[in-house]
């Protein structure tokens, strides 16, 4: 079969645009991304499909080893779904009926990769079975599991997981601590998601024995966490008399200042050669404050653009009393680089489409102190978030305020801080 083009449009500003039924009348639309404006278009040739429509919200994704879960929402008068899987998108067979909106495939194998679909069957209709759903991959496998927590003097807690996870992890609600420490304020991926670092409210936590329980996180295959081994302990040890890094912050552009506990050895503290900051970031200079000898000025070759993380290792310090700085306790802080310019903020997944396996909409490269609303096309606001940790992100669950999941559609949103306001758009598509 030979395919022509129907028409051309110009000027489009998006590799990634959209088509979905937007209005459900049975016709597809397209939404192009002008760069000032969203320009629906529809092909006046297509002709309403009288099927049942395909279930909204598809999901599919590894339970463990050996089971992958299929979940959908009802479609009004289906009588019962039909679900297909194959090794490729495109050789997809029927593989079994469900009539309720989850299906559990017990006959996969360990790290083959599966694609799935799901059809609606309403026998009022003709034709009775919808069209098939996006097919979704599923590499079933073992379940990830917490493999080791480290306490960093004074407020973090490295954790370490059997595996590499996706980014379920930077949620900061996925974290319990006991002792009444809560959630933690920030938690930063590194090592390709095999750790995160978390940053508790504390400035110093107290000496002792804690429990940490991570929930709802996945690995990189999207396989949830293994609910029996979720939880972790680590100790906090009596750190009187120690000497550690309280926290960094910017005096300018390149010059960023470290606050020690305990006035330094200037001797040692001024040498370069006792820091380092990754990623890879190159201090030019190291100087000992004039008017407080406990501060460190790290100057680096460059500046950095505003909302990068960065982590500051500190070794072979010692206080001015000689105390020693120890590794793991509290010779490492956290720097983010601070954000103003609210044009640098951007969203992902946009257009964001649940049949493909998405389910939220990140606000990327926040600062601190924004506040996010989502309105409809009429400038109806439908939810409200705000910027309340240190994380440089903010996700949107595609829920209203009422805790309702939205409609497909176009959406504005609106960032505002101290400094302005910046608009977008998105689109969602169920």
């Amino acid at each position: 079969q030979k395919f022509e083009p129907a028409c051309y449009f110009y000027p489009s500003r998006s590799q990634a645009n959209l088509i979905a039924d937007i209005d459900n009348d049975g016709k597809a639309e397209f939404l192009i991304n002008t760069g000032s404006n969203t320009v629906v278009l529809q092909d006046r040739y297509s002709a309403a499909f009288s099927g049942p429509p395909a279930p909204a919200e598809f999901k599919a994704y590894p339970l463990n080893e050996t089971k992958a879960n299929l979940q959908w929402l009802a479609v009004q008068g289906a009588n019962y779904y039909q679900i297909y899987r194959g090794n490729a998108v495109d050789q997809l067979t029927f593989l079994n009926t469900s009539t309720t909106t989850n299906f559990i495939d017990s006959t996969v194998e360990t790290n083959n990769i599966y694609w799935y679909a799901v059809t609606a069957v309403d026998l009022s209709l003709t034709p009775d079975e919808s069209r098939k759903t996006t097919a979704i991959s599923v590499k079933p496998g073992l379940q990830p599991f917490c493999s080791n927590a480290l306490f960093i003097f004074p407020n973090q807690v490295r954790i370490q997981f059997s595996e590499k996870m996706d980014k379920s992890i930077k949620d900061i609600s996925a974290y319990h601590f006991s002792g009444n420490l809560g959630q933690p304020i920030s938690a930063v991926i590194s090592r390709s998601g095999e750790e995160v670092l978390l940053t508790l409210e504390k400035d110093i936590i107290p000496a002792g024995s804690y429990t940490l329980a991570v929930k709802n996180v996945r690995d990189k295959d999207r396989t949830p966490i293994d609910t029996t081994r979720n939880f972790i302990e680590f100790e906090v040890r009596d750190q009187s008399s120690t000497f550690y890094i309280i926290n960094a912050e910017l005096q300018n552009e390149r010059t960023i200042i470290l606050n020690f506990n305990l006035a330094v050895d200037s001797a040692i503290a001024s040498l370069k050669s006792n820091y380092s900051i990754e990623p890879a970031l190159k201090i030019e200079s190291v100087f000992i404050s004039k008017n407080n000898s406990s501060q460190v000025e790290l100057v680096i070759k460059n500046q950095q653009k505003s909302g990068c993380q960065f982590i500051i290792t500190a070794q072979n310090i010692f206080s001015k009393s000689g105390i020693p700085i120890k590794k793991g306790q509290g010779s490492q802080t956290l720097f983010i680089f601070p954000r103003t310019f609210l044009s640098e903020v951007y969203t992902y997944p946009n257009p964001c489409r649940l049949g493909a396996g998405h389910e939220s909409i990140t606000f990327a490269n926040l600062s601190q102190n924004e506040t996010i609303k989502i309105l409809t096309v009429s400038g109806k606001v439908i939810r409200t978030l705000k910027k309340t940790n240190n994380n440089i992100d903010i996700v949107w669950d595609l829920k209203n305020d009422k805790g309702k999941l939205v409609g497909s559609g176009i959406y504005v949103y609106s960032v505002s801080n101290s400094s302005g306001k910046q608009l977008g758009k998105l689109a969602v598509v169920r």
